[in-house]
């Protein structure tokens, strides 16, 4: 009898002890969590016409490291699916580069030149990528523009950073 109260005690010991390390280990995981949002896009035109150079800010919120920040914008024919398999010359999608112009990496700034074969109407933002190092990224999706699509990733409205393109190709 006393065998078996040493060993009931030795396993509530050990149920004890990996209990409390499952709760630390959830507790160090929460500390971990990576944070990367999109606080504010500002946009120096809402409304743009061939010729204009668009600048573009982006502050964020984050514990990590960047490198490096990419919008990917698409127009209102690429999001509705009107694409026409490459026969057309006009332009439905483009990437800006952001340069980091604070020493914490928290507001980034780019431009787009609205060049006249880019489609008329609304062009919205499909994805931020942040680059970390060469094998890791960070990317926030927005959730006004793209279908879900069942993967977990970040996702929020960054319908702020919207542009319209006036006089211009397809408008």
């Amino acid at each position: 009898m006393r065998g078996l109260k040493k060993a009931g005690c030795m396993v509530l010991a050990v149920l004890f002890l990996c209990g409390m390390m499952s709760l630390s280990g959830d507790a160090a995981s929460k500390t971990q969590k990576t944070v990367f949002k999109v606080t504010k896009i500002k946009l120096s035109k809402k409304v743009v016409k061939p010729g204009d150079i668009l600048t573009i800010q982006v502050n964020i919120k984050t514990n990590i490291k960047l490198n490096s920040l990419v919008i990917e914008y698409v127009s209102p024919l690429y999001y509705h699916g009107y694409l026409f398999n490459g026969t057309d010359k006009h332009e439905d999608e483009t990437i800006v580069k952001l340069k980091a112009f604070n020493k914490s990496k928290t507001k980034w700034k780019g431009t787009i030149k609205i060049s006249e074969k880019m489609t008329g109407g609304t062009w919205g933002i499909t994805d931020i990528t942040a680059k970390l190092n060469k094998k890791s990224l960070e990317r926030i999706i927005n959730n006004r523009w793209c279908l879900d699509s069942g993967i977990k990733v970040r996702r929020q409205n960054l319908s702020a950073g919207n542009f319209k393109v006036e006089n211009a190709y397809f408008e």
